[in-house]
């Protein structure tokens, strides 16, 4: 199964879900104490801690999956390499513990401007979803892997080609205009010819670099 980048809606929405479950259990546990300024306070700090340690345990112990994504079909992976991979706990909750106090508040806003928001810039983080379709396998030839064979990419150049793959399927019209940018960058660092490195030279260079 092969997945792509989750979109604005559908991460909204789990997310929704999840504070939802996390609000009615902050209610109910203090639904007797009086309405007051320092039980807002208090709510409200539980809602942090709560969601951090619920969010963190479960996309780790899940494979990336809470109660809101199963819903879904989202999950949160690692998006250090092309290929997707299991959360660390760490960055399970470091994405969590930026999630519910900065994103909470701004983190909408990249989402709808199709950028990746905070939590996931730092904690290297990709929400994705299920392709309808499988994708065909995917093979090199001995002469692609010769060309490359000489490149050495830097943490830069991987968080680049990153970034690339992760959000490519969004670009739509603009995806020619994004290779272009990326072959002209990788060209002139090691200086080779723009026509030689194609999508799959740039795919092959990410992997066997990463």
């Amino acid at each position: 199964m092969t997945y792509r980048r989750a979109g604005t809606g559908s991460r909204l929405g789990a997310f929704c879900v999840d504070a939802s479950m996390i609000t009615l259990v902050i209610t109910a546990a203090t639904v007797k104490a009086e309405a007051t300024i320092t039980l807002l306070l208090i709510r409200i700090a539980l809602f942090y801690i709560i969601g951090v340690l619920y969010s963190t345990l479960t996309e780790r112990v899940f494979y990336g999956v809470t109660g809101g994504k199963a819903l879904f079909g989202l999950k949160a992976v690692s998006a250090r390499t092309e290929k997707f991979r299991r959360l660390s706990l760490w960055q399970a909750f470091l994405r969590n513990a930026v999630k519910y106090s900065v994103d909470i508040f701004v983190g909408i806003l990249l989402l709808f401007s199709g950028s990746r928001t905070f939590a996931d810039r730092a904690a290297k983080t990709a929400v994705v979803v299920k392709k309808g379709a499988t994708a065909k396998p995917w093979t090199v030839n001995t002469e692609t892997t010769e060309f490359i064979d000489k490149l050495k990419l830097g943490e830069d150049e991987r968080e680049l080609l990153s970034e690339f793959f992760l959000r490519k399927d969004s670009f739509i019209d603009k995806g020619a205009k994004a290779q272009g940018a990326i072959v002209t960058f990788i060209a002139a660092k090691f200086g080779v010819d723009e026509a030689k490195i194609t999508q799959e030279v740039l795919k092959t260079i990410y992997l066997v670099n990463q």
